[in-house]
């Protein structure tokens, strides 16, 4: 017990730390996205990529009506969707304005691409 306080904990408190205070030290980019997606060596990463963060906006949605009584976008009920049709989504966002969204966090753009898709009325 001893070892778990004097040893990990402060190396998990460290990882903590820059996970919340450095600026985009795990964001991937869009554009970066877009391009390893055109890669073959890559694409199975990325859309292992976008199946995580699809899951990850589609709960962001779900705590929100929870917690606020407000979801972020309105996507249909029997709607599934894997890691290329997450890519579909926010490929389709991103050419709409290349310039604006290619520095744009991939998770960012993802979700403003659900919330222009999915309205809430």
């Amino acid at each position: 017990m001893k070892l778990i306080y004097n040893y990990i904990m402060p190396k998990i408190f460290l990882l903590l730390f820059f996970c919340f205070f450095s600026k985009n030290i795990f964001a991937i980019t869009a554009g970066e996205i877009i391009e390893g997606y055109k890669n073959t060596g890559t694409r199975d990463s990325v859309l292992i990529y976008m199946n995580g963060a699809g899951d990850a906006t589609m709960w962001s949605s779900v705590y929100s009506k929870i917690h606020f009584k407000q979801e972020l976008f309105c996507r249909p009920g029997d709607l599934r969707l894997d890691g290329e049709g997450y890519y579909q989504i926010l490929k389709e966002e991103y050419f709409r304005n290349i310039q604006e969204h290619k520095d744009m966090s991939s998770n960012h753009l993802l979700i403003k691409a659900m919330i222009r898709k999915w309205p809430c009325e």
